[in-house]
């Protein structure tokens, strides 16, 4: 019972934080009104404040786990993510982002740390693959709770300072309960109970198949957070942005759930997974930003959501199946995987929008972010499979 009750806090505290991150985006016309400023890049900033957060936490998420064990890092880590709620008493739009960067690095120890708790307190495969599948929708989760949810939120506290305080309220309250629920335990020890040889962040980054997963996540990463922080700026789509967004949310719950119980069954290898629905990416995105009829956008739509997420289980378990692996190494894994992927979702973001503006044309960056997209099928071409017991 109590790995359920884990996992639900592992899943819970990513899903505030998203709903956090996603929230303040949806919410910056307000914000850029109070600071009197404006601009796709300027919105673009408080998004890359979180990502460069993330690329600086994930790299010292495994050495944070090595000195102080996974419940404490993970409790340091929820405090992060709730004093990024100190943005409503920001003075500034610096203060502001300031706010932004400790919610980014709260959210990246999170997600580091996740990693080796899930291959600590889950030893079957399968186990681990539904984990690493709900782990992977925790941030669609919270966007689809932002995207319902922060219109009526807003207007019942009033202001979005007090939907932000709200935002971390919550996030507190799920801190609480993982201090009588979390456990420590030696992330150097194998699943056999023996102590792994050290393995150095060096090492990891030496490593072919950190580098190749790190890129190949990247350009969906970039489409994804697309949707939410820059769609909404973007007139000429055949629907609303955030109809666009609510419909790619649902196709994502709907991919969890392929990913969980269709994916291992009809593709368990893990790198043809990622190659088709990959392309299926890049296909539905661009028909969902190109057309010009509605009822086809919003398939598309659902079929680019359903597709960014079924293979997301098979890509996270993929760290935990190379060979002669442990949680430390998985961590390292981890750390090098997110940060390398948010350096470059933050580059494309930033290139994107500066295009954008001196074209005076946003629409320009949707086509670059559905462009980008492609980078998960292309890197499938160059990775090995890893589930071989059950490749034919």
């Amino acid at each position: 019972m109590k790995k359920y009750l884990i996992e639900g806090i592992l899943f819970l505290t990513y899903v505030l934080f998203a709903f956090a991150w996603a929230g303040s985006s949806m919410m910056s016309p307000e914000i850029m009104k109070t600071f009197d400023t404006g601009g796709l890049t300027m919105i673009a900033m408080a998004t890359n404040m979180i990502a460069i957060a993330k690329i600086v936490g994930n790299i010292f998420a495994a050495w944070f786990l090595v000195k102080l064990g996974p419940k404490n890092v993970f409790t340091m880590a929820s405090i992060l993510v709730i004093l990024g709620g100190m943005g409503a008493f920001a003075s500034s739009y610096n203060l502001y982002l300031l706010s932004r960067l400790i919610l980014g690095f709260g959210g990246a120890l999170v997600l580091v740390v996740t990693a080796p708790i899930v291959m600590n307190t889950f030893k079957e495969p399968k186990s681990r693959m539904v984990a690493n599948a709900l782990n992977a929708d925790a941030f669609n989760t919270g966007n689809l709770i932002a995207v319902l949810g922060v219109g009526a939120l807003m207007t019942l506290a009033g202001s979005w300072q007090t939907t932000m305080l709200t935002m971390a309220g919550l996030s507190a309250i799920a801190m609480l309960v993982w201090l009588f629920v979390g456990t420590n335990f030696d992330i150097t020890k194998k699943d056999d109970g023996t102590s792994a040889r050290g393995y150095t962040m060096k090492e990891g980054l030496k490593e072919k198949f950190n580098w190749t997963i790190a890129i190949g996540y990247s350009g969906l990463l970039f489409c994804y957070i697309s949707v939410f922080t820059l769609f909404p700026n973007i007139p000429g789509f055949a629907i609303e942005s955030k109809y666009l967004s609510s419909i790619m949310i649902a196709g994502g719950m709907i991919g969890t759930t392929v990913g969980v119980f269709v994916v291992p069954k009809f593709i368990p290898q893990r790198v043809k997974a990622l190659r088709w629905f990959g392309l299926g990416i890049t296909v539905f995105a661009a028909i969902a930003v190109t057309t010009s009829i509605p009822s086809l956008a919003m398939a598309a739509g659902l079929m680019c959501g359903v597709c960014m997420f079924s293979p997301m289980s098979s890509l996270l378990t993929m760290m935990q199946e190379q060979s002669d692996t442990f949680p430390a190494r998985v961590a390292i894994a981890a750390g090098i995987f997110w940060s390398a992927a948010y350096v470059l979702e933050m580059i494309y973001m930033t290139i994107a929008t500066s295009i954008a503006d001196s074209m005076n044309n946003s629409l320009v960056a949707a086509f670059i972010a559905v462009g980008m997209s492609s980078t998960i099928f292309l890197s499938s071409f160059f990775l090995k499979e890893t589930n071989n017991k059950q490749t034919n």
